[in-house]
């Protein structure tokens, strides 16, 4: 009798002609057909996500490796002439045009100052650009209060 899969039917049970099981009318538990019954699924367990660092760049400043500024010379007349003879001299270096300026960028610290000597003695007009490394660092924090003191954030 305490056997709950081989009981014996009772007067109040009706057999459930789906299922082949016999119904207890007191229960509050109803039979459902086996075709609408849950099935146990298999646990998956998922990879976890990876996400992108936008800030990897500032972790990762290689100090050993500096990178050469460029020099930003001024368009003229005869600033094909002095491209070649540059070019000539230096054929590693790199030109691109940029907003009315040239820019020359060199692969040692050394070429670029033999480059900055050639256009002070052709008296070219040049801009010369502050390295990477040496730029201030801007960070902008947002969604501070207005009313936050300066005298807090210390």
């Amino acid at each position: 009798m305490s056997c709950s899969k081989h009981q014996e039917a009772r007067k109040d049970d009706a057999m459930d002609t789906e299922t082949g099981q016999y119904i207890d009318k007191n229960s509050e538990f109803k039979v459902v057909s086996p075709r609408k019954a849950v099935k146990n699924m298999p646990v998956t367990t998922k990879s976890p996500i990876k996400m992108a660092n936008k800030f990897q760049e500032l972790s990762n400043l290689d100090e050993n490796k500096r990178q050469v500024p460029a020099i930003n010379f001024k368009m003229d007349l005869s600033y094909n002439l002095t491209l070649q003879e540059i070019n000539s001299m230096f054929p590693e270096t790199e030109n691109k045009l940029i907003k009315g300026f040239i820019s020359i960028q060199a692969n040692s610290p050394e070429i670029r100052e033999k480059i900055i000597d050639l256009l002070k003695k052709n008296d070219k007009e040049f801009v010369l650009s502050e390295a990477r490394e040496d730029r201030p660092l801007k960070i902008v924090i947002k969604w501070l209060p207005l009313d936050q003191d300066k005298e807090e954030l210390n």
